[in-house]
């Protein structure tokens, strides 16, 4: 509660003290939320940008409503931290227990724009990306790990980064990951990790 509870204040040296003691990804009790979604929701844009460096899941909804921390900061009307979220590879398509998406929080139309120009931003960087390290004209046995680590930033999965680099995943390591080492390997909740198997099984049938 104390680490949620600094996010929602903005307090980022409160928040760097206590990270030693807890979870990336702890809840509060109150609401069920992430420190990402209390300071994505509050508009700390400084403590969304260190809770991401640390590896917090961007799209884990939250338990009792389904909120992400891009919806709480679309209703909240945080735009630069829509944009932000977008930009890192949060998901849009998420709903609440209402069944509201993202565009439908906050004022739609600034919302969308927002929601469009980080999508626009995570296009050109992907694109950049995959042209200067190259890895998409590389076979993919033949990958090695900062290869890897660019695949993941290119799809958006930058919160599995730390976790391949600890287990030292390259292109052959892949090759052989099953769907129950993805869940073994990744701490993480079951949306991302889905999202991450799909991603690694397309990977798979492009470099056939």
């Amino acid at each position: 509660d104390q680490f949620v509870g600094a996010s929602l204040t903005g307090n980022l040296q409160r928040m760097i003290h206590l990270r030693r003691k807890v979870a990336i990804d702890c809840t509060n009790r109150k609401w069920g939320w992430t420190a990402l979604m209390g300071a994505a929701g509050n508009g700390h844009l400084n403590c969304v940008r260190y809770l991401l460096s640390c590896s917090a899941c961007i799209n884990v909804q939250d338990k009792k409503s389904g909120w992400t921390a891009l919806m709480l900061a679309a209703r909240a009307m945080k735009l630069d931290i829509v944009e932000y979220l977008i930009r890192n590879g949060a998901d849009i398509k998420p709903r609440t227990s209402n069944y509201q998406t993202v565009y439908g929080l906050g004022n739609k139309e600034l919302v969308g724009a927002a929601i469009q120009r980080g999508l626009e931003a995570r296009r050109k960087w992907e694109l950049s990306l995959c042209q200067g390290a190259n890895f998409n004209r590389k076979p993919l046995i033949k990958w090695d790990e900062n290869d890897v680590r660019n695949w993941l930033k290119a799809i958006g999965c930058t919160f599995a980064e730390g976790c391949f680099k600890d287990n030292m995943i390259d292109g052959e390591a892949l090759l052989d990951l099953n769907d129950q080492e993805i869940r073994e390997l990744l701490p993480f909740d079951a949306f991302s990790c889905a999202k991450l198997m799909k991603e690694i099984k397309r990977l798979r049938l492009g470099h056939l």
